[in-house]
C-alpha cells in the first residue's frame, strides 16, 4: 500500500510539473482600427519579475521547464538556418563589441553537447554546426553585450565528429541565405500556473496592453486603438472594466487644434502663469520628456481641448469608477475583494495602478515602492510611473488632474504615493504641475 501511495505521488508530481504547456498566438482585428498587424509584443512576467519580446507572427511557448536557458532572439541580430537540417546549421549572430563569445549546444536533457569559445569580432559573425545526430537541442550563443538561444532539429544520421567552425567567407554566405530571423518561431518561455503576465502588442507605432492569467492555448486578437495627439505621439491604452485609458502620460506641446502649449523653463515663471503651460521633471524635457510626459497645469486642462482628438481628461467620477471596479474584481494588493462600491473603503488598489518600475522603495505592505505581491505590481496594466508634481523629480508620488472642479483654486486628482496603499482622490491646487491620462470618448 505504501510503494502504490508513492507511485501515485510520483505520477501526481511528474504530471503537474508538466501541467505548463501553452501555447499563445498572435493577430489583430482588422476592422475599425488604425491597423491591422501586430509587429512586435513585449510580454512581462510580474509574478517572476522578467520579460521577453516576440514578433508579431511567432509563437509564444509557454513552459514549465526550459532547459538550461529562456529561448528567444532579439531583433534581426540572430539567424539559425536551415532549420531543421540533414547535417550542418548555420549559426549568424551580430556583435555589437569585439570580445569573447560562447556557442554551447544542450540536448533537451539539459546536458552540455558540445561548448566551443571563440573571438567575435565586431559585426556579424559567422559559424557553422555539424555532426549532430537526428534530435532537437538547445543552441546558446552568449556574447559580451547579449544572450541568443534557438531550438536545432537534425534530421539526418551523422557518424561524423560534431563540430563549431568558424566560416571565413561569410559575405558569400550570407548573400546566398536570410540574414533576418526568422519569421513565425516558437519561442519557448518558462511559466508557472498562475503567473500573471502583461502584454504590450505594438502594431505601426500603435499600442495596447492587456493583462491575463494564461491556463490553455491562447489567441491574443488585438484591438488597437488610434490615441494620437497633434505632435504625432502615439500612445500606449489599454481597458479597465469597459473603459479605455491611455497606458502613458500625455506628452503633448500641442493642444489638438494645434495651438502651442508654452512650455515653462523654471519656477518663478510657472507660479505667475495664469494661462495653460506645461513643464517637466526638473524642468529637463530632453531628459524626462518620453518617459513621463509633460506637467501641465490647470488652465491647460480646462482648455476642453488638450487630449487627442476623440479623447479627454477623466472626470473625478470616472477616476472613481475605475477604483471601485479594481477593489471589486480583485485587484487589490492582498487579492480581497470590497463590493461596497465605494473606494474610500478598503482601498489597497495603488499596487495594481502602478508601474513596477521607478518608484522610491519603501518597506510599506502593499505599497507601490514595495516589491512585495508581485502578481499584483501593475496587475491593471495602467502603468504609473512617479512623475511627481510641480517639476519635482524625487520618484515618490504621481498626480493627475481630472476636469472636476472643487471650488475657486482646487481640482479632484488622482494621487498615488510610493509609501501608500490605496489609490487617493485628494485635491491639488489649480496652479499645480499635474499628470495628464485621457479616456477615451
Amino acid at each position: 500500500m505504501k510503494n502504490l501511495l508513492l507511485l501515485f505521488a510520483a505520477v501526481f508530481l511528474s504530471c503537474s510539473l508538466l501541467a505548463q504547456d501553452y501555447k499563445v498566438t498572435f493577430s489583430a482585428y482588422s476592422v475599425d482600427t488604425p491597423t491591422d498587424q501586430v509587429d512586435s509584443v513585449q510580454v512581462e512576467n510580474i509574478t517572476q519579475q522578467k520579460s521577453i519580446t516576440v514578433n508579431g507572427d511567432d509563437t509564444l511557448h509557454l513552459v514549465d521547464v526550459v532547459n538550461t536557458i529562456d529561448l528567444h532572439t532579439t531583433e534581426n541580430n540572430f539567424s539559425v538556418y536551415p532549420n531543421p537540417a540533414y547535417s550542418e546549421i548555420m549559426v549568424e549572430f551580430w556583435s555589437e563589441l569585439a570580445g569573447d563569445a560562447q556557442l554551447s549546444v544542450y540536448d533537451l536533457a539539459g546536458r552540455k553537447i558540445i561548448s566551443k569559445s571563440v573571438s567575435a569580432f565586431a559585426g556579424l559573425n559567422a559559424y557553422s554546426l555539424s555532426g549532430l545526430n537526428r534530435g532537437t537541442f538547445v543552441l546558446s550563443v552568449k556574447t559580451n553585450n547579449h544572450t541568443y538561444a534557438e531550438t536545432l532539429n537534425f534530421t539526418g544520421n551523422n557518424a561524423s565528429e560534431i563540430q563549431i567552425a568558424q566560416v571565413q567567407n561569410r559575405e558569400s554566405k550570407i548573400a546566398s541565405h536570410q540574414k533576418s530571423i526568422k519569421s513565425a518561431a516558437l519561442v519557448d518561455w518558462q511559466y508557472d500556473e498562475n503567473d500573471v503576465l502583461i502584454f504590450t502588442a505594438w502594431g505601426e507605432g500603435y499600442s495596447r496592453i492587456y493583462v491575463y492569467k494564461i491556463t490553455d492555448d491562447y489567441q491574443l486578437t488585438v484591438f488597437f486603438e488610434d490615441c494620437m495627439d497633434t505632435d504625432g505621439n502615439k500612445y500606449t491604452v489599454v481597458e479597465i472594466a469597459g473603459t479605455m485609458w491611455m497606458a502613458e502620460n500625455l506628452k503633448t506641446s500641442k493642444y489638438n487644434n494645434n495651438v502651442p502649449i508654452p512650455n515653462i523653463p523654471d519656477q518663478a515663471t510657472w507660479i505667475d502663469l495664469t494661462t495653460g503651460g506645461r513643464c517637466y521633471c526638473d524642468y529637463d524635457s530632453v531628459t524626462y520628456a518620453s518617459i513621463y510626459g509633460a506637467l501641465y497645469n490647470f488652465e491647460a486642462v480646462n482648455a476642453g481641448n488638450l487630449c487627442p482628438t476623440g479623447w479627454h481628461v477623466p472626470s473625478n467620477t470616472e477616476f472613481e469608477d475605475m477604483i471601485i471596479a479594481l477593489q471589486n474584481n480583485g485587484y487589490n494588493y492582498d487579492g480581497s475583494v470590497d463590493g461596497d462600491n465605494d473606494y474610500t473603503t478598503n482601498n489597497k488598489t495603488a499596487k495594481a495602478l502602478c508601474s513596477t518600475s521607478s518608484w522610491k522603495s519603501t518597506t510599506t505592505e502593499g505599497a507601490p515602492g514595495n516589491e512585495d505581491y508581485p502578481s499584483y505590481r501593475n496587475r491593471s496594466g495602467f502603468s504609473v510611473l512617479a512623475a511627481g508634481e510641480n517639476a519635482a523629480f524625487e520618484e515618490e508620488d504621481a498626480k493627475f488632474w481630472s476636469s472636476t472642479e472643487l471650488g475657486p483654486d482646487n481640482v479632484a486628482s488622482l494621487d498615488l504615493c510610493y509609501f501608500v496603499e490605496d489609490a487617493q482622490l485628494g485635491s491639488s491646487v489649480k496652479i499645480s504641475g499635474l499628470s495628464v491620462r485621457c479616456v477615451k470618448d
